[in-house]
């Protein structure tokens, strides 16, 4: 008697998934408590790392599938914001670190355009998506940092720098602080501290560059010839940014023109790896290493030799650029997958953003307080306290927000209402209709004390010796203008 093939439970096809995202839309869908795993090759961070990660496997992106993510761009945020944060500590660590913010120019090129050429080529681009997410991603750190500068601006500035500070706010809300910073102090002049929101100029070049950027590569998506026309506008790009060496240093530095070659750059590799039909062609891991460690060369090496008298950034720009691309284009190498991909790196790296954000408006007021001559433990405390605000607001501030389903439009009217703000102090700050208490201070200071110039970081360099002078008066004799009895708390004893 022939046996009966028993008769068992449908078994429910699972098919290849990828991601944790596609996981939980199984379950959802079928009813499981255990998601099955994703069948994608594991990458040797992966396989470091071991199950249950946080890391997700380095993948090269593709048509058909979401754009990965890769644990390594994490890790070259963080090489390019212990840069910019330790120049902007101590320059004489790091003469160069200004160039961190080139490497972020490359990474935003790339991990943009990617995007957008992934997402076009599978039909699912949204306009209203791309700048939702943009606003998710960029505006809840950046309220709450103008906010706070703002208020610590209303207890250290007098009404002049206090002016400035609205001025700052309002260009740093409508995302065209660079072109702000064109008619102020320029970035590596002594006087670059009294400016709380100087930093925001590298914000407004990228904001920039994500209005203009995608419509112009959607007009060339269907084009044989993208790569060259992209090619082009770089090469373009970087022509009138060596208009530095004909005196045009300021230009040169804060305008969109000359600095959007960078931004393409990484561009241009994500471009390259979109377009292969199976991914950019395999190499040998020696030879990702010897691409890595060539492009990590060339970031250290700009970090030590330039500095702020350097013309920058102009042909020497190409290194931290030219650095950045090889490492991206190097994913398998021993340096992306043993040091860019630990947990460490990537931590700094995920807070990049807000720790930017942060640490400039710690130092430049910890500087006025200090007459401009913090020391060490001070300066490095104020990082500290920058490093643990950037995790608070990531945690609590940005990924709430990003889950929250009517962020957007609550975000835009927050960051609107600091706009509006901004503009109120930058006309009134001087008036003692509108500020009084601030003004009544100020003429105190002026009058009793030292004059206005005293509050300057750059007078404080030229002139120690007359503060010293106006600290002792200050400390034998309180002020008593008008209604105010208390000395200027502008200047320490």
């Amino acid at each position: 008697m022939a046996r009966r093939p028993s008769v068992g439970p449908a078994r429910v096809q699972r098919p290849a998934l990828e991601g944790f995202c596609n996981r939980e839309i199984w379950c959802k869908e079928h009813g499981s408590g255990r998601a099955p795993a994703a069948r994608v090759p594991r990458s040797a961070p992966e396989r470091r790392h071991g199950k249950g990660s946080p890391l997700l496997p380095i993948a090269r992106p593709s048509h058909e599938a979401r754009t990965p993510y890769r644990a390594d761009i994490d890790g070259l945020r963080a090489v390019s914001i212990l840069l910019v944060v330790g120049y902007h500590a101590q320059p004489w660590l790091v003469p160069g670190g200004f160039i961190g913010v080139d490497i972020f120019f490359v990474i935003s090129g790339f991990l943009i355009t990617r995007i957008i050429l992934t997402q076009a080529g599978a039909g699912t681009f949204s306009a209203l998506q791309f700048y939702a997410r943009r606003v998710r991603r960029i505006f809840p750190a950046l309220i709450v940092v103008l906010a706070v500068t703002y208020l610590i601006g209303w207890f250290v500035l007098l009404p002049d720098g206090f002016a400035l500070l609205g001025r700052a706010t309002a260009a740093g809300v409508a995302f065209v602080s660079n072109l702000f910073q064109l008619g102020q102090t320029g970035y590596f002049a002594p006087d670059a501290a009294d400016n709380p929101l100087l930093h925001l100029w590298s914000l407004g070049i990228e904001e920039q560059f994500y209005i203009f950027w995608p419509p112009l590569l959607l007009l060339m998506f269907g084009s044989k010839h993208r790569r060259f026309w992209m090619a082009a506008i770089a090469v373009a790009s970087f022509g009138v940014s060596l208009m530095i060496f004909f005196g045009y240093k300021e230009w040169s530095f804060y305008s969109p023109i000359s600095r959007a070659w960078e931004l393409l750059a990484g561009g241009l590799v994500a471009n390259r790896l979109v377009d292969a039909p199976h991914g950019a062609p395999r190499r040998l891991p020696q030879a990702d290493n010897v691409l890595a460690a060539i492009g990590i060369a060339a970031i250290v090496g700009a970090a030590v030799a330039l500095d702020k008298d350097s013309l920058f950034p102009g042909a020497y720009a190409l290194l931290p650029v030219f650095g950045a691309v090889l490492i991206i284009i190097a994913p398998n190498s021993a340096l992306n997958r043993m040091l860019l991909s630990s947990r460490p790196m990537v931590w700094i790296g995920l807070i990049s953003y807000p720790l930017y954000l942060w640490h400039w408006p710690l130092l430049s007021y910890l500087a006025i307080v200090r007459n401009g001559v913090p020391n060490f433990v001070e300066i490095w405390a104020a990082v500290g306290a920058a490093v643990l605000r950037s995790w608070l607001s990531f945690r609590f501030v940005e990924i709430p927000l990003r889950q929250s389903p009517n962020a957007v439009p609550r975000l835009s009217f927050a960051l609107l209402t600091v706009g509006v703000v901004g503009i109120a102090t930058a006309v009134g700050a001087g008036s003692a209709f509108v500020f009084p208490r601030k003004f009544a201070i100020s003429r105190c200071s002026r009058r009793r004390v030292t004059p206005a110039s005293a509050t300057s970081a750059s007078w404080r360099r030229r002139a120690p010796d007359l503060m010293q002078v106006a600290s002792s008066r200050a400390t034998s004799r309180s002020c008593s203008c008008g209604a105010i009895q208390r000395r200027p708390p502008f200047i320490p004893d």
